[in-house]
């Protein structure tokens, strides 16, 4: 089955690496979650979510995917460069693009064997219509 790929780019990957380890220290620490999210420097995570149906809650029902660092293009420490490369199947994803170290952008995109087209909200819950329909 083809696939195709999407390329985003982790800023600040170094940063979160660092705060995920500080974090598990402090929960092995016995130190509650309150206090861990305060003491997080709170760098977010590039990501994708395969939409798989409505949910009440969230809006939509996803399934997040995993993601293979790149490290060929990356800075020496790390921060810029970095890229979680992602290999989709045919279907309705939500992306969560970190633009810049201030400014993130979320989106959706239609996959159909190795085209990826962005796609409006509303473009969104007719596929998904269609595809409980069927």
């Amino acid at each position: 089955m083809p696939r195709a790929m999407l390329r985003l780019e982790f800023i600040g990957e170094n940063y979160a690496a660092a705060d995920e380890l500080s974090q598990r220290k402090l929960a092995a620490q016995g130190v509650d979650k309150r206090t861990r999210d305060m003491l997080s420097m709170g760098v977010a995570r590039p990501w994708v979510a395969r939409l798989t149906g409505i949910d009440a809650r969230f809006g939509f029902a996803r399934e997040f995917q995993h993601g293979q660092k790149d490290y060929s293009q990356a800075n020496g420490v790390g921060s810029r460069g970095v890229y979680l490369c992602y290999a989709l199947t045919d279907g309705v994803y939500e992306v969560h693009d970190r633009v810049t170290w201030q400014r993130s952008r979320r989106y959706f995109v239609r996959v159909a064997g190795s085209t990826v087209t962005e796609i409006d909200r509303e473009e969104v819950a007719r596929c998904l219509n269609s595809e409980s329909a069927s």
